[in-house]
């Protein structure tokens, strides 16, 4: 079952448990009850988050939010309120989407009294707009779904394919352009910056069909600008000059820009007099600065002039281009030889809407290599093909760098390291979500349920899976099954153990009969708040340690560490996150 099926069950049957508690709350007046409505729509605030319903998510937090004012001001929801509360939430059942913007801006008048309930809900201009720009697709979705239907599921497949491919063009076109038509104006700069200094400058370009976000084309004009001009004014020696060198009175600057591997690399080269790294060193003493002269370069407003000129030294500016790069993911490197010339090389991740990569299993855990650093897939014969800790195959050894219990496969990646594991389940497309922790890159969406961890093999240590090698047990304590379902099996994938509970007392029981490494709770439940469970587990263990897991506002974190939380972290954020706080607990 997908994990939306079950927040839409569990949104039916909280629906009709708060209609049930709205009436008692009318009939008795009785306070109590608006503590009920708040937890019911804070679990579905934070359930809808978790499955990434986010208009679900921004509904449920704002009713959320009028209980809790209630609770605070310890005054009865307005009558009218709970009515159109009614009137909006029976509508619920007939949904199986997330809310459409729309619906929630409705939903929102009617309980804030300014649109009747019965009112029908008028779609906007914009909203027509985005219909008919989108139209060209509904065609091809009817297509796939009848093909379906008609249990052509060859053909089904490739018109999603057909389809995927048209949304990735579209997408490309509004979101990148190419390097080689932003740069179209740069040799006539490159002339009059020439001119201007008296010098003779000839710019070559060698880019391949390099595409860049349309939004950081400014920021690598600015770059490209400002690197060329220092080669000019700095690097490149004037005619003369470069005629008693032995030179070429035309200097040149090449600008080459290629992607290797997920990265967009961009080389600004000169044929000039290099850096002069002793008058750098020399800098770095005066400054007293603890870097290498080729680190200084790159520091907010270095220079290696005595006095500035116009450009204030070769170093100005080039903090710019680092922090340009290591925003995005890379770095700038550079290269110079005295009497010979210089190089900056820029280098940043590349995006993509689509990842490939292959899917594998270890024993109960499931990971994902990307398909573009993988050399080859040979099957596993330890007698004819290990040798110590390393793979052989076609004359050559391959450390082995993770080893499956049940060897059967062993994928050898492009920089020769070998990955050993059970099962080979295939090759999908999915979204990356950069989320670094220990050996891995990210996680991978849009393949199962939940995301499937990346390996970063350019991270990956020497591992072999022992046989002894427990896995660690979490305790997951939370009235919402939305929330059990997606993290147990988030976390399972992962390699852990997950026992759930289904609220304080459940998992304080629990507690005491098991053993556990770690546990994760929610705050609002029926019975006992997270808060309370926490403290009541302390008692029990004081050394396991506990994570608040919730959607609580910043004002209440202080409350999870007064009850001996370890710490804490919201549902609005990816599950990777949580991965993340649960591996540093675990070291």
């Amino acid at each position: 079952m997908d994990f939306s099926e079950i927040f839409f069950s569990e949104l039916n049957d909280k629906v009709s448990e708060s209609m049930n508690i709205i009436e008692e709350l009318k009939k008795s007046k009785d306070k109590k009850y608006i503590k009920d409505l708040y937890r019911i729509f804070h679990t579905l605030k934070g359930s809808a988050s978790l499955v990434n319903l986010e208009n679900f998510r921004d509904f449920s937090h704002k009713v959320e939010q009028y209980f809790k004012e209630s609770l605070e001001s310890e005054k009865l929801p307005d009558e009218s309120f709970l009515d159109n509360l009614i009137a909006v939430i029976s509508n619920f059942s007939k949904k199986n989407t997330d809310l459409t913007e729309t619906e929630v801006k409705d939903f929102l008048e009617i309980l804030e009294g300014k649109k009747n309930a019965s009112e029908n809900i008028v779609i906007t201009e914009k909203e027509i707009f985005k219909i008919s720009e989108i139209s060209k697709y509904i065609s091809k979705v009817l297509e796939i779904e009848n093909s379906i239907l008609r249990n052509d599921l060859k053909s089904a497949l490739n018109e999603i394919r057909n389809l995927k491919k048209s949304l990735l063009n579209t997408l490309d076109e509004i979101v990148f352009v190419k390097l080689e038509n932003i740069l179209k104006n740069l040799k006539k700069l490159v002339s009059r910056e020439a001119n201007r200094y008296g010098k003779k400058v000839e710019l070559l370009l060698e880019i391949e069909n390099v595409k860049i976000e349309k939004e950081d084309s400014k920021d690598i004009i600015d770059i490209l600008v400002h690197l060329v001009r220092n080669s000019i004014a700095h690097g490149i020696e004037n005619p003369d000059e470069r005629k008693s060198l032995g030179k070429d009175e035309v200097g040149k600057i090449w600008i080459r820009s290629y992607v290797d591997q997920g990265n967009i690399f961009i080389e600004v080269e000169d044929d000039g007099k290099g850096l002069d790294i002793e008058q750098i060193e020399k800098k770095v003493k005066e400054k007293n600065l603890n870097v290498t002269p080729l680190e200084a370069i790159f520091l907010p407003g270095f220079s290696s002039k005595d006095k500035a000129d116009e450009l204030s030294g070769r170093g100005i500016g080039l903090d710019m281009v680092k922090n340009f790069a290591t925003l995005r993911g890379g770095d700038v490197k550079v290269e110079t030889q005295k009497g010979k010339g210089t190089k900056f090389i820029v280098f940043f991740k590349t995006k993509s809407f689509i990842t490939k990569v292959l899917v594998v299993e270890d024993s109960e855990r499931i990971f994902a290599i990307e398909t573009s650093h993988i050399l080859k897939i040979i099957n596993y014969n330890e007698k004819e093909m290990q040798i110590d800790n390393k793979i052989a195959s076609e004359g050559k050894l391959y450390e082995i760098y993770y080893k499956s219990k049940k060897p059967k496969f062993v994928i050898i990646t492009k920089n020769e390291k070998a990955i050993v594991v059970s099962n080979i389940i295939g090759t999908f497309d999915g979204q990356l979500v950069v989320q670094q922790t220990r050996e891995l890159k990210g996680f991978i969406k849009n393949i199962f349920s939940s995301p499937t961890p990346l390996l970063d093999t350019d991270a990956l240590k020497k591992k072999e899976a022992s046989k002894n090698e427990e896995k660690k047990k979490i305790l997951l304590i939370d009235d919402s099954i939305v929330t059990r379902n997606v993290v147990s099996k988030f976390l399972e994938n992962r390699g852990y153990q997950v026992v759930t509970a289904k609220d304080g007392y459940d998992g304080i029981e629990k507690f005491k009969k098991q053993e556990f490494d770690l546990v994760i709770s929610d705050v609002e439940m029926p019975g006992i708040d997270g808060f309370e469970t926490t403290k009541k587990i302390k008692e029990i263990n004081d050394n396991v340690p506990v994570i608040i897991f919730s959607t609580l506002s910043q004002e209440n974190f202080d409350k999870a560490i007064e009850s001996g939380a370890d710490s804490f972290i919201s549902k609005d954020e990816p599950p990777e996150n949580l991965l993340r706080l649960i591996e540093k607990f675990s070291k």
